[in-house]
């Protein structure tokens, strides 16, 4: 008894010791969140106020904008600046080195990087004055989209400074959210304009893809002069009131004129105008808006114009829509989902404060939607109605969580995205349910419902251990963490405090939050104490969770289900088995017909098996694979180590009995193995290592052949079986990045009496932004016997050696590719190849090929072989293929070898051989490849078959190979299915 009161004791003291150190862990974490947010409790809040004046012109023929910005600065600071970090975001266009250009390649887009100068933007011609006087500018160290302006006179708290500049904009093409494409424009982030300078400093940064913005609150006045034919949507309140009627009366669809027939030339395909011409003369239209971060507008020709006007509590806004003529059916009931959006947020958050709502449609927007103060533009070529709405609700929805609510969104992306997304979600539960699949049918109900649809890939990204702490910085997010995890994980999140605080808790929090925060730029310190004040709790622990990655709730118990096909529905509920139909062929087993049974799914699980039992309709036997795999993650969770088991049968070879009975050789392989893969620190790194070692484990049936007294003829008969055991180790470094990436192999084998040991690299040479380039194969390799190297030992390993030309079925050892026939055959599947060592495409079984070969025409191979191999794609613009409507890719391949034997002393041989010609790529994964250009030592007669056999190759043939690449078609990653290993 005293025993246990003594331990209870000891408990006791341990948990009171425990519960100290958390509590203090938590705080220190929480200070961490936003380390200089905390001056918000010692200073009276301020920020600062600037005003903008500005005069732009556009001209359509250049894609220009010249024009005047004056800006009215009001320091509210407490500090005397002595200078102005002015934004210069057109710069972002102006060339490859930008932070916006190296973060297009981040997201695996080169059509920037390969753009040319008439398709990049940049803005000029600024000179900066200040109350009149000539003000210096200083250029940012690092961002060319920035620039210092030094006050002449240093501004002192309460002081305005009048600052002017003119400038120059050449706007890029649309590769991001705003520029041209033809005379159809979106001008946004297009003038000088003052950086934010708060509590924690100034606020200096370049235009990124993803991650937005921060901005200071300000009234603007804007004049905009244009062709008069243009119809313009903007931020603010068009103050022409006969533009504004004939906005009013553009319902109907712009005529465009079709090309004259005079003018048309049948024999090319000419592209129609889409464009009417711009009138002669010009109109210059003037906006006013109060109280807004930022000013866009829109323009083009072919707008038609919806307008309604909306009753919110005592005042009237107007609505508008403005829709391009080809997504006039999408649109049909855009007007009514733009006002039901304004409607839900003044309900769910707070009245909205501005007079006017406009929503945009833009074909070629790079996003979905984008918001911008009073206005948005949409991206809606595809989706439902359903996407529609929601998509303008959310778009419409940053009107108070960006434009009210104007948090630093560079740094919180979360306070913006995934607060609206959070009410994004409410307004979709409310008007389509929390689960609307039961409308869906076929295979469409196997997909998660738009509500879940969020969960499910964030799902995936957590199981994978590569999402990122919701309160990470925008430009710090990898790709599918930014939208996923500031958007989705931070919605779950406030849906998580909502079930803990209660719903009608959670209402008053978020309209307590925008009451006391409107027109400010509050941090999440400051939403936390909102909350904190309404819910009477401390939420320590709840706002801790922004700092940790992994799941916000414990996993719930799971059942197993049985399903066709695949289902991607509920997986947080159900383990799901897959059953579906599995089918094969080969020149031996035949057709193959069977059941495919994996539990691959997404998000996947520590455990997945593949198996596809096979019965072969010619063989008449049973054939098939399987696979299995166990994932272990390391503490830190940047070691990923998988267990795995593979295992197939399937017929290589086919003969005859003495009694006319076909008999059969098999193979059959069992390949245990462990993965190590580790994942880089840095979330945007793309450079990647892993170590495997596997054992082949390799049982091949003998077939023999015997001499029939009866009819003097030869037949076949099984005559044992023989098992191989190769052990492998192979260490990869590879860089997946979308410009020039690389991979580095090195692997070891042991076969019997020899050890093969090979360096592989890869580089890939990008040359346009259709992924079209060179790629350099370079290949190196030693063997090494274990003893003797005797004739007879050589010639019984020779299956093993390294291959300067392209191995058939029969040189596959460890049976990795996929080959339809395994013995050398006159036919043309008996032209299949699977390239590896020296790389070359052509086939030469039985050939002559120099260097290095003995009277008896085997080239050994087996001291040391070296390769470069290069691949060429064609450009789609000189490649004809490529205009058809299933397009074909076409390549050009070149080859260079050489080996151990020329160099011997005395050999006369080449000591290089070359083969180079054509590549054409069909369905993705079938190579066709046909030398134009070889070595000598290649034109031999019958060079790819048996001398010994009756006929041989056409002409054409003679050179003609093909591979089957079934890893490009990348069907393993949906199926479940491993690529052949």
């Amino acid at each position: 008894m005293l025993t246990r009161s003594l331990g209870k004791l000891r408990v006791c003291r341990c948990c009171i010791f425990r519960t100290c150190m958390k509590r203090l862990l938590i705080l220190i974490k929480l200070i961490t969140i936003v380390p200089a947010m905390a001056l918000a409790q010692n200073q009276n809040y301020w920020q600062q106020q600037v005003d903008y004046n500005i005069a732009v012109t556009l001209n359509d023929v250049d894609n220009t904008l010249e024009g005047k910005v004056n800006m009215l600065y009001t320091n509210k600071s407490p500090d005397t600046l002595r200078f102005i970090w002015i934004h210069l975001w057109p710069n972002a266009y102006k060339n490859d080195k930008t932070a916006y250009s190296e973060q297009k390649l981040q997201m695996k887009q080169t059509d920037f990087y390969f753009s040319n100068a008439k398709q990049r933007g940049y803005i000029n011609r600024l000179n900066f004055t200040v109350n009149g006087q000539l003000a210096r500018m200083e250029d940012h160290p690092e961002h060319i989209d920035a620039a210092k302006v030094w006050l002449p006179q240093p501004l002192a708290p309460g002081q305005q400074a009048a600052i002017s500049t003119p400038f120059f904009v050449k706007l890029p093409y649309k590769f991001s959210r705003g520029g041209y494409a033809e005379q159809n424009y979106s001008c946004t982030q297009w003038f000088p304009k003052a950086a934010v300078y708060d509590a924690t400093g100034w606020h200096v940064m370049p235009y990124l893809e993803w991650g937005e913005y921060y901005s200071n609150f300000g009234n603007y006045t804007v004049s905009i002069t244009l062709p008069a034919n243009y119809a313009v949507a903007a931020t603010g309140v068009l103050q022409d009131e006969t533009e504004r009627e004939w906005l009013k009366n553009r319902s109907q669809k712009i005529v465009v004129a079709a090309l004259p027939t005079a003018k048309r030339n049948i024999y090319v395909k000419q592209k129609l105008p889409r464009f009417p011409p711009s009138a002669a003369q010009t109109k210059t239209l003037l906006y006013q808006a109060q109280q807004v971060v930022d000013f866009a507008w829109f323009a083009d020709k072919r707008f038609m114009v919806k307008y309604d006007t909306m009753q919110l509590g005592n005042k009237s806004i107007d609505v508008w829509n403005f829709i391009l003529p080809d997504y006039e059916k999408m649109w049909a009931q855009s007007m009514a989902y733009s006002k039901r959006a304004i409607g839900f947020y003044s309900q769910a958050l707070g009245q909205y404060p501005y007079p006017q709502v406009t929503v945009v449609c833009d074909e070629t927007s790079s996003d979905d939607g984008m918001e911008y103060p009073m206005i948005t533009s949409l991206n809606t070529v595809n989706g439902t109605q359903q996407d529609h709405d929601i998509l303008i609700s959310h778009e419409i929805g940053h009107n108070w969580l960006m434009g009210v609510l104007a948090t630093n969104e560079r740094d919180f992306p979360w306070m913006d995205e995934g607060i609206n997304t959070y009410f994004e979600r409410r307004y979709q539960q409310q008007f389509y349910g929390e689960n609307n699949s039961a409308n869906t049918r076929g295979l469409a109900k196997k997909l998660p419902s738009p509500t879940q649809t969020g969960a499910f890939m964030l799902s995936r990204l957590i199981n994978n251990h590569k999402d990122q702490p919701i309160n990470t910085t925008s430009e710090k997010f990898s790709y599918d963490s930014y939208y996923l995890v500031s958007y989705y994980k931070a919605a779950f999140w406030l849906e998580k405090m909502e079930q803990e605080l209660g719903a009608p808790t959670m209402e008053r929090i978020m309209k307590t939050y925008y009451d006391q925060w409107q027109f400010k730029h509050p941090t999440p310190y400051d939403f936390k104490a909102v909350a904190e004040k309404v819910s009477g709790k401390n939420l320590d622990t709840t706002f801790l969770l922004l700092q940790q990655t992994g799941n916000l709730n414990k996993p719930l118990p799971t059942s197993t289900k049985v399903t066709g096909l695949f289902n991607f529905n509920h997986t947080d509920k159900y383990r799901y088995i897959s059953l579906a139909p599995a089918a094969g062929a080969n020149q031996y087993d035949g057709l193959q017909l069977g059941l495919l049974v994996h539990n691959r799914n997404l998000p996947s699980r520590p455990f997945e098996f593949v198996a596809a039992p096979l019965f072969a309709t010619n063989s008449k036997q049973l054939t098939g694979y399987a696979h299995a795999a166990y994932h272990v993650w390391s503490g830190d969770k940047r070691r990923k180590t998988t267990f795995s088991a593979q295992a197939a049968r399937f017929n290589f070879n086919e003969g005859r009995t003495v009694d006319n009975q076909k008999v059969f050789a098999a193979f059959t392989k069992l390949v245990p193995g462990v993965t190590v893969a580790f994942q880089p620190k840095e979330a945007h790194s793309t450079l990647q290592r892993t170590a495997n070692l596997r054992l082949y484990v390799i049982n091949e049936q003998r077939m023999s052949q015997a001499l029939n007294p009866a009819d003097s003829l030869f037949y076949d008969f099984n005559n044992g079986s023989t098992t191989t055991v190769i052990p492998q180790l192979t260490m990869a470094w590879e860089n997946t990045r979308q410009l020039y990436p690389w991979r580095v192999q090195v692997g070891v084998q042991q076969i019997k009496q020899l050890m093969r040991t090979t360096v592989e690299a890869r580089y890939f040479l990008n040359f346009n932004a259709r992924d079209e380039g060179v790629a350099i194969r370079v290949f190196a390799g030693k063997i090494l016997y274990t003893q003797e190297k005797t004739t007879a030992l050589r010639n019984s390993l020779s299956r093993y050696h390294f291959t300067m030309y392209a191995p058939n079925g029969a040189q596959d050892y460890t049976y990795s590719a996929p080959f339809y026939e395994r013995s050398q055959n006159t036919n043309l599947a008996g032209r299949q190849i699977a390239p590896r060592d020296g790389g070359f495409k052509y086939r030469s079984d039985y050939s002559s090929v120099q260097p290095g070969l003995k009277t008896n025409g085997i080239d050994y191979f087996d001291n040391w072989l070296a390769s470069v191999n290069f691949t060429l794609d064609v450009p789609a613009a000189w490649n004809p293929l490529m205009q058809l409507p299933a397009q074909i890719p076409v390549k050009v391949f070149a080859d260079i070898g050489t080996s151990a034997s020329p160099w011997q002393i005395g050999s006369n041989q080449n000591k290089f051989l070359y083969s180079a010609g054509l590549q054409v790529t069909i369905l993705r994964a079938i190579n066709i490849y046909y030398p134009l250009l070889q070595s000598k030592a290649f034109n031999e007669p019958n060079s790819v078959n048996d001398p010994n056999r009756a006929g041989g190759p056409s002409w054409w043939q003679k050179r003609l190979t093909f591979s089957i690449d079934l890893g490009a078609l990348k069907t393993n990653r949906i199926a479940g299915i491993p690529a052949f290993d």
